[in-house]
Formats: C-alpha cells, sequence, structure tokens
C-alpha cells in the first residue's frame, strides 16, 4: 500500500496555522465518503515500477471516470488511494460495485503482479468543509472502514446501509460491531455481497472471521504514508529547534491559537481533541498546567452527559421516546452541540417512526383480517372475476385486456400476472388442440372426397355401354357451346374481380412494437433507427405501431416474444441491430410473427449515415412484401447530406423523445453546434428550436427557441415534424391559440401523428373544454396505444378535476408505461399524494432528498409541508429551512429566492408579519420572475384565513405568474388548498383562446 491518504484528524494537524473548527466562513454538510486502496502496490513498485506505474494509471482512469458518472468529487489522490465525496449513499455504493465489476472483469485471466484489486470503505456522515477538502469524523470513519476491509470487497457504515436498503437491489452481510483506531464508540459494519459475480456472492473470509469473533477489534493498520507524515513532521520540529529560539510574540500568538481551538472542542463535547491542544500548550510552554479545577468540572459535566446519554438510550429500547428526548436534551444544557446527543436524537426520530410503521403494518394486516375492502380492492376482485369468466369462455383476448385494466390499477398484482399466464397457457393449449382438429378433419374431408369420387367412376364406367346404345345422333350443340364460353368468360372476370374487391373491404393489417436495436458498439444509429421506423411505420394504412416509449422497456434478447406480444397487444415484433464498420453502418432486422410464432424475416444491409432514408425505404418495401400489406411506402427524406452534421441530428433526435433535462440540454447543445458550424438545416433547427423550447418549460433555459423554430417553419412551411416543433415553442412562450393553428396544419399535413392530438388535448385543458380535450386524447390514444404521455396527460386531467386518487394511479400507470419517473413523480404525482391519502408516500420520498442535500431550503420546506399533520416534526424542518434562508441572506441580501422562501417557512410557522415584510422586499425589489410570483400566490393562500383579503391578492399573483409562463404544477401546488376549488382561483387558470386562422 503505497501513499494511503491518512484522514484529517485535529491532533495531527499541530503546525496548521488555521483553526480546526468551522468559523464563520466554512460550511458543513452530509456527505457520503469513499475511500479506495489497492491491495499490495507497494510490493509490486518494488518488484518492477514501471509495470506499478502502468497499473496506477489504469487504476486512477476508471475511478476518476466512475466517480463524475455518480456525481462524485474527488478530494484526494495520492499514490495508489483515493478519496472520494458523494452527493448520497446511493451513488457512492453504486459507483463502488460498478468499481469491483470493472477490475473483477478486467482482472480475469491475468497474472497477480497484473491485477489491480481494491479495497473500498464507505460512511456517511457530518462533514466540514474547507476549500477543496473535506474534514471532520465522516472522514475518519470511511477511512478506518477502508482499512479493515478484505481486498476486492467494499464495506459500508450502518448510516450508509439504512439509506441504501430501500433503494438499491443490493445484498450485505452484517459484520458487527467493530471499534475503529481513533473511533470512540463502535460503528457498525456490513460487506456489501455482488451477486453477478460468484465469488463476491458470498461474504469474504475476513468478514465472516469478524463476524464469528463477535468482539471488539480495532483497526491498527498503519500506512507507509502516515510514516513519512510522521516522519516529516519531526524532521520540520528539529529544523525549527535549531533554527534558534521562538520570539515570544510568536509563542503567545501560538498559545492562544492552541487555547481557543481547546475552548471550541469542550463546548462541542470533543474532550479528546481538547486535550490534545493542551498538549501543544504544554510543548509551547513548559510552565503552562491547566488547572485541576477546569479538568475535573470538564470531566463531572462528560460523566453527567454520558450518563444522561446511557438513560436516553435504555429509554429509547423501552420505548419511552419522550423520555429519552428529555433526558437527551440536559445533555445540551453543558454542551450546546454535543454531536452523541444529536445522533441519540435522530436515533429517536428513527425507532418512533419504526415503531409508527410496525403499527401501521398491524392495522393493515388487522384490516384485511376484517375482509375490509376498499373501493380499489373492489374493483381489482370484479376485473379478476371478469378475466376468469372470459377464460371459461375461451375469450382470450378479451381476458387479457380486462388483465390490462387490473395493471393500471395494480402494476404488481401478483395474482393477476399468474392468471395471465394460466391465460396464455390455455390459449396456447387451444391453438394446437384446434391445429390438430383443423388436420383431422381435413384428412375425414380429404378421404370422403376421394371415395365419393371412386364411387362415381364405378358409376360411370358401368352406365357408360347402356348409354353408348340408347343414345342417338344429335345435331352440333352450337347454343350450348356458346352459353358455356359466356359463362366461362364471367367466371375469370369474377376470379380476377372478386379478389380485389375482397382485399378492399378486408385488408391484410399489421399490428406491430419495434423493440430496441443491439448496438456492437455505442453508436447513434442504433438508438435513432427504432424511433425513425416507428414514425415510419405509423404514416402507413392498415398499420398498428406500439409507442416505442412502451416498447423500448423490453430486452429484446432474453424476452419470451410470445408472451411479450400478448402484454403489448401486437402479432408482429421487429428488432434487430446496428454496428459500425468504418463510414458503413451493418444493419440486419428481424421480424417475428407471434401467430405463426417463429421468426418470419430476416434481413440485412449496409450504408453510410447519408445513405440511411434509402435504407429506411428498402427495409419499409421488405416488411410490406413479407406480411402482403397493401399499402404505400411513406416519403423518407435525408436530413442533410453532412455525415457529421446528420450525426449530430440522429442523436438529438432520439435524445428529444426523452424528458430529462441531461437530455435535453445535450440535443440543444448538439443541435447548436451544427448551427453554429453552417451546417443547419430546417429538421435540424426544428429539433434545436424543440429542445430549447421544453428547457424553457422545465425552468433550465430563458430563450424558449421561437425565432429559431420559426425560421425552420420558413424553410420547410409544409414538413408536419418541423411544424409540430415549432407548436411547441409557441407553448412555451404562452401562445396557444398560434400553437393550435400550427399542430391542426401539422395534422392536415400528415393526419396520422399521435403527439399533436396531445398537445392539443393540453391546449384545450388550458383553456377549460375537457370536453374537447378528452376527444383529442382518445385520437391520440387511438394512434399511439399506450403511450406514457397519453396516461400522464389522463392523470393531469383528473388532477385537475380534483381526483387526486385516480391522478394518481394514472401518474404511476404512466410511469410503469416508460414515463420519466423523475419528472412525473416531482412534479405531480408527490402533488397528489399529499392531497390525496399517501402522505406517508410523500415524506419517504421528500425525506430522500432532504438526505441527499440537507442545506437545501427547498427540499427542507416541501419535506415539512408532507409532514404537516404531524406538527413537532413539520416544525423541526421548517425551523431549519428559517435558518439555513437566514444564514444565505446574511451573505447576500439580494438573493430573492432565499428570501421568498423565508417568508414561507415564517408563514407556516405563524409569524404572518413577518413573512409579509419579507414578501415586501422581494417585491420592492423588482425581481418578480414567474417563480417568485407563484411563492407569492402560495403565502398569499396560506394566510387568507387570517386575512381574507389576501385571496384576492393570492389569485391576483397567480394569474400575473400564469400570464408569464403557464405551469400545470404550479397550479396543483398543494399550497394552495381549499382556495383550488373556489371560483375566483378557477377563473384565473382558465385561458380562453381567440383562434384565427394564419
Amino acid at each position: 500500500m503505497a501513499g494511503r491518504i491518512a484522514p484529517n484528524e485535529p491532533a495531527d494537524n499541530v503546525n496548521s496555522e488555521e483553526p480546526l473548527v468551522p468559523s464563520e466562513d466554512e460550511a458543513r454538510k452530509l456527505s457520503a465518503v469513499m475511500f479506495t486502496d489497492i491491495k499490495g502496490f507497494s510490493a509490486k513498485m518494488s518488484q518492477n515500477e514501471a509495470g506499478a506505474f502502468d497499473l496506477l494509471k489504469k487504476h486512477d482512469a476508471l475511478l476518476r471516470v466512475l466517480a463524475t458518472k455518480y456525481n462524485g468529487k474527488v478530494i484526494k489522490s495520492i499514490g495508489d488511494s483515493f478519496m472520494i465525496d458523494f452527493p448520497s449513499a446511493v451513488n457512492a455504493v453504486k459507483c463502488a460495485v460498478e468499481a469491483q465489476k470493472k477490475f473483477h472483469s478486467y482482472n480475469s485471466g491475468k497474472i497477480e503482479f497484473d491485477r489491480i484489486e481494491i479495497r473500498i470503505g464507505v460512511h456517511l456522515g457530518d462533514v466540514l468543509i474547507r476549500g477543496e477538502d473535506i474534514f471532520g469524523d465522516g472522514v475518519n470513519i470511511a477511512s478506518r472502514i477502508e482499512s479493515i476491509t478484505a481486498p476486492t470487497r467494499i464495506c459500508i457504515s450502518q448510516e450508509v446501509y439504512s439509506q441504501i436498503r430501500n433503494r438499491m437491489p443490493v445484498q450485505t452481510f452484517r459484520i458487527g460491531a467493530i471499534t475503529l483506531k481513533n473511533i470512540p464508540e463502535p460503528v457498525e459494519v456490513y460487506e456489501v455481497l455482488i451477486d453477478e459475480i460468484p465469488d463476491f456472492a458470498k461474504p469474504s473470509p475476513d468478514a465472516m472471521e469478524r463476524s464469528k469473533k463477535q468482539k471488539v477489534e480495532f483497526s491498527q493498520r498503519e500506512t507507509v504514508d502516515e510514516e513519512r507524515e510522521a516522519r516529516h513532521v519531526e524532521q520540520a520540529k528539529q529544523r525549527a529547534a535549531s533554527s534558534g529560539p521562538m520570539s515570544e510574540e510568536e509563542r503567545a500568538r501560538r498559545i492562544a491559537d492552541h487555547y481557543a481551538r481547546a475552548e471550541k472542542y469542550y463546548e462541542l463535547g470533543h474532550i479528546t481533541e481538547a486535550e490534545s491542544e493542551l498538549k501543544r500548550i504544554e510543548e509551547l510552554d513548559p510552565g503552562f498546567q491547566p488547572s485541576t479545577e477546569r479538568r475535573q468540572e470538564e470531566e463531572e459535566k462528560e460523566n453527567k452527559a454520558q450518563t444522561h446519554l446511557r438513560k436516553a438510550r435504555e429509554l429509547i429500547a423501552q420505548g419511552n421516546f419522550k423520555e429519552a428526548e428529555q433526558e437527551t436534551n440536559k445533555v445540551f444544557e453543558y454542551y450546546p452541540l454535543h454531536v452523541g446527543a444529536q445522533q441519540v436524537l435522530l436515533r429517536i426520530e428513527e425507532e418512533r417512526y419504526r415503531r409508527e410503521e410496525e403499527e401501521r403494518s398491524k392495522r393493515i394486516e388487522h384490516d384485511k383480517e376484517q375482509h375490509t375492502k376498499t373501493a380499489e380492492q373492489v374493483q381489482l376482485e370484479t376485473l379478476m372475476q371478469k378475466s376468469r369468466t372470459q377464460l371459461e369462455a375461451s375469450e382470450f383476448q378479451e381476458a387479457i385486456f380486462t388483465l390490462r385494466d387490473v395493471f393500471v390499477i395494480d402494476p404488481n398484482n401478483f395474482a393477476a400476472r399468474e392468471l395471465e399466464e394460466e391465460i396464455k397457457r390455455r390459449q396456447e393449449s387451444k391453438v394446437e388442440d384446434d391445429k390438430r382438429l383443423q388436420q383431422e378433419r381435413e384428412k375425414r374431408e380429404h378421404e370422403e372426397r376421394l371415395a365419393a369420387a371412386q364411387r362415381r367412376q364405378e358409376e360411370l364406367q358401368a352406365a357408360r355401354p347402356v348409354v353408348e346404345q340408347a343414345r342417338p345422333r344429335k345435331p352440333f350443340p352450337t347454343k350450348q357451346v356458346l352459353t358455356v364460353v359466356g359463362l366461362l368468360a364471367v367466371g375469370g372476370l369474377l376470379y380476377t374481380v372478386i379478389p380485389a374487391i375482397w382485399k378492399a373491404l378486408f385488408p391484410t393489417t399489421m399490428s406491430v412494437a419495434v423493440l430496441q436495436f443491439d448496438a456492437g458498439s455505442e453508436n447513434v444509429v442504433a438508438s435513432a433507427l427504432p424511433l425513425l421506423l416507428v414514425d415510419d411505420l405509423s404514416q402507413m394504412q392498415h398499420v398498428t405501431v406500439r409507442s416505442f416509449a412502451t416498447s423500448s422497456r423490453y430486452d429484446n434478447q432474453s424476452a419470451n416474444f410470445d408472451a411479450l406480444a400478448g402484454v403489448l397487444g401486437v402479432r408482429y415484433l421487429l428488432t434487430g441491430e446496428v454496428a459500425a464498420n468504418g463510414d458503413q453502418y451493418d444493419v440486419k432486422m428481424r421480424v417475428y410473427d407471434t401467430h405463426q410464432r417463429e421468426q418470419v424475416l430476416a434481413w440485412n444491409s449496409s450504408a453510410p449515415i447519408t445513405g440511411f432514408a434509402r435504407l429506411r425505404q428498402q427495409m419499409l418495401a421488405t416488411i410490406i412484401n413479407e406480411v402482403g400489406l397493401d399499402a404505400d411506402i411513406p416519403p423518407v427524406a435525408q436530413p442533410t447530406t453532412d455525415a457529421w452534421a446528420c450525426t449530430a441530428y440522429l442523436e438529438a433526435f432520439a435524445l428529444l423523445e426523452k424528458d430529462g433535462r441531461d437530455d435535453l440540454t445535450r440535443a440543444r447543445d448538439l443541435m447548436l453546434a451544427v448551427e453554429d458550424s453552417g451546417k443547419g438545416f430546417p429538421l435540424s433547427r426544428a429539433a434545436l428550436g424543440e429542445a430549447m423550447a421544453r428547457l424553457s418549460r422545465l425552468g433550465g433555459s430563458d430563450d424558449a427557441g421561437l425565432g429559431i423554430a420559426q425560421n425552420a417553419a420558413k424553410d420547410a412551411p409544409n414538413n408536419p415534424y418541423v411544424l409540430r416543433s415549432l407548436a411547441v415553442a409557441h407553448m412555451a412562450e404562452n401562445r396557444f391559440e398560434q400553437a393550435m393553428v400550427t399542430l391542426n396544419k401539422s395534422l392536415e399535413l400528415l393526419p396520422v401523428q399521435a403527439e399533436p392530438h396531445r398537445m392539443l388535448a393540453e391546449i384545450w385543458l388550458i383553456a377549460g373544454n375537457t370536453d374537447e380535450g378528452a376527444a383529442e386524447l382518445d385520437a391520440g390514444a387511438a394512434l399511439d396505444p399506450g403511450n406514457p404521455r397519453t396516461l400522464f396527460l389522463q392523470g393531469l386531467f383528473a388532477h385537475m378535476k380534483d381526483d387526486k386518487v385516480g391522478a394518481a394511479r394514472l401518474y404511476e400507470a404512466a410511469i410503469s408505461a416508460g414515463g420519466n419517473r423523475a419528472y412525473i413523480t416531482w412534479y405531480f404525482l408527490a402533488s397528489a399524494w399529499l392531497r390525496g391519502t399517501k402522505r406517508d408516500a410523500a415524506v419517504d420520498y421528500y425525506s430522500s432528498f432532504v438526505a441527499s442535500r440537507p442545506g437545501d431550503y427547498r427540499y427542507l420546506y416541501l419535506l415539512g409541508r408532507a409532514y404537516a399533520e404531524k406538527l413537532d416534526s413539520a416544525q423541526l424542518y421548517f425551523d431549519r429551512g428559517l435558518e439555513v434562508t437566514r444564514t444565505i441572506l446574511d451573505r447576500n441580501r439580494d438573493d430573492v429566492d432565499a428570501r421568498i422562501y423565508r417568508a414561507l417557512f415564517l408563514t407556516r410557522l405563524g409569524q404572518f408579519d413577518n413573512a409579509r415584510n419579507e414578501v415586501d422586499r422581494v417585491v420592492q425589489s423588482g425581481s418578480l420572475t414567474s417563480s417568485v410570483r407563484f411563492r407569492v400566490a402560495n403565502i398569499y393562500s396560506l394566510q387568507r384565513e387570517r386575512d381574507q383579503g389576501l385571496k384576492a391578492e393570492a389569485v391576483k399573483a397567480l394569474k400575473e405568474a400564469l400570464a408569464d409562463r403557464y405551469d400545470f404544477s404550479e397550479i396543483l401546488n398543494p399550497d394552495f388548498g381549499s382556495l383550488a376549488v373556489d371560483a375566483a382561483f378557477r377563473a384565473a387558470i382558465v385561458r380562453p383562446l381567440r383562434i384565427q386562422e394564419q
């Protein structure tokens, strides 16, 4: 182990000129700290220094890449060791697991010297921020945990385990409580197991041994760097001593610094560190002796504090949380910032919450025993019974469709999944039986026809001699021959005309889902091609295409195609792969027919990226011929002849199908680069305008891209996709009338688009016409069934009608269908939980954000509001938020966002006059963005019970904010409460349309 990072401990920094306690300009935060170290690196250095450095370069590069991927910050990198700071415990553990997987893959088949085996330790704790560095117990504990970790393994503290156990699909092995060097209390340690790697799926021998001992164990591993640092400090001391006597002024200054630190440590309850500072004073001034009286006093205070904490822990174990709080609060009389007491208070809150959850679970079980059924349960049972009845009647497709309604209510209903499997088994069995019966029937009919023909032949042979003798000679039957010829002519005509009529009346149809295309290496064509094919196929007659947002969630390798087609409600599945080959792309396409239960098409071809329009036409023609469709191939135009610009556009096109802020930002930047290069074209400008508009609606850009989208429409006035992007930009600017006209023109040019119908539904909802909006939603759903955005908008319609439960169910269904979980939950689902019956779900959701960023006043406000029914908990977070905003405003009085949130905290705490003063200061500043106006409307709404005149002020502020940025999530903000159903509020949120043909 070479160049190990030593944790920052106060006692080690003897010669530091900086204070070791937080200054007014320093801050604390909750941080997930990771330490790593390579096994046996010093030995490798001794054996082959150049080879060891090559390994180190590979190690450093991978860790820096993974740290960046999971939003980590490399604080220090010394020798073969890393210290990384993560914003959340989940990110830290994900990074650690992926690192061990990558190194395991790298080590496969290598000799011992070439292997990179690292230890990783992770702890979540409070740290002190100083410049680009972090200090404190949180850092020290992470370092000590890493030192006891086995090579190739990951160990985490109890604090990290508590954060990840319900948020990550990860297994752990509890090692137990271990006393770590220079850490006062034992630390509960877990080893993370990695199921994908058999060797790491079970506990390491080291972990098993430590667990078996069940006793306190010190981590005593010393490091090369620590020894080197000690020698360096000692040499510095000797140089200082040999350079001559220290001046009295310098000695006095240093003594004063150490004494100030000792005082601060005593206040914090860090007795060991305080004593270390006093020892430094003794070294500087041998005549100094801390008073025995002071020591005895501090010892007595600490003994009393520990007595109270021991009693508090006993009371926690007994479930007496109120008395435990009282005992813990007594410690703060001695030490206002005692860390141990703060940890006990957190434990009380955790235990109290755990007990409440246990009681809630018991109540739920009791309710089940009493057969108390909610309306939702009754509906589920009704649907399940209906599906079973349909199954018994062999109505398999109808039974599957009924189960889909069950999955909308409860996506994970186990009984419904079992019934779905039973339906598929019965359906397969019936298909086999029908096939067998058909074969038997055809065989019997064939045998009967042969027998009948044979009998007829025998009869004719027996009758022929008699007929020949009896038959007189007749003239040639001219009339009869002409009749026969006429009948044959009519028959030939019918033979050619009737099939054409039949085909026109009953055309061949195709229902298809396009799955992801595999890529040999990451390339934009593999991401964009399925989307383009969905778009192409949706324009063809007699073809129904499943939304790619839904079908892309399924793996095309491991999926059972028959079962998958049943879930998606289609007959055909289309997938393939794309491989880059120089400037060419090799494309393979496969089509699976679930009726024939086999692959019916395998096709491959190659083309440069500038020839992909022709390649898509070939793919569509091949599909038409194979399925027997009577459909025209839609026009497919090559967006540009420049390969680089085309590649950038295809990547942006794929990114625009997602709702994430990062995806939209990347799409915008790509199209800006194309535009700045002078290689822009109408579709690239339309994509740029749409990305900017959608970012603007998310609050991530001030420029909605309207001018760029209008220029694209001027260049391509009859391109329906360009017009659709222009409509998005119009909506971002609140130009709803222009958006409606543009969308209708886009539909005239290409009627089979679903997204314009969904956008029109949103505009009609803004206009207050829910009937027209619902009709547009139905039209979009018919063209693009199962699209998550349709489900989301249905949820939004329910939410605006104050149906919180129905809205939450539809939002969750949208997420299950592939919708953006982060966006839908943050802006809409959490609000429905709060205004409905799932307040606990909102508490859990916002708690995760507070845990990752405890100093963010927005998260503190949202969590406090979620705790509204638990006043003590709510007040705790409102008080914390008030303190955070005060600190921010002390540094920057012009921070309008912090001030308006301060007004919200004051309002929630009942300090209405102080809140109004803060609002007045915000208004006088003139910095009234739409977000600030929405917050002002929230504050007036919350205070309206005290002052009825504020109701009109709240509605006025809301109307002004909506005029600047129409935002459904703000309209649905729970802070409006009962005001949301008031007639004045409902009138303020409606935007009448004045349509003028353009």
